[in-house]
């Protein structure tokens, strides 16, 4: 059964089910804290960096395949190993000072 999204924003109980919907603010709420706690910060900051290496690491790959280049030969362009390459696109350890020049 589908559910109409201003219902579940606004955490209606469905009562065909007897369920209540929550929205993505009250259950981080409930689990990781209010915003403005030291804990939801930590978790916000986080999800933010986590968020931005896999942006950055898609557009690393993006970029590497309007080359037509294998992930082996942009590494040896970069002069790092082609798993250094793999794991920068799919955005781990990613940080400037990770990215050679």
């Amino acid at each position: 059964m589908l559910y109409n999204v201003k219902k579940v924003q606004m955490g209606i109980k469905d009562k065909e089910n007897n369920k209540k919907f929550y929205t993505e603010d009250e259950v981080l709420d409930e689990l990781i804290g209010e915003v403005g706690t030291e804990r939801r910060d930590k978790f916000e900051a986080k999800l933010k960096k986590e968020v931005d290496e896999y942006l950055i690491g898609e557009a690393i790959k993006e970029a590497r395949k309007k080359q037509g280049l294998t992930q082996e030969e942009l590494g040896e362009r970069m002069g790092v190993k082609k798993s250094f390459v793999s794991k920068m696109e799919n955005g781990h350890g990613i940080a400037y000072s990770t990215v050679p020049s």
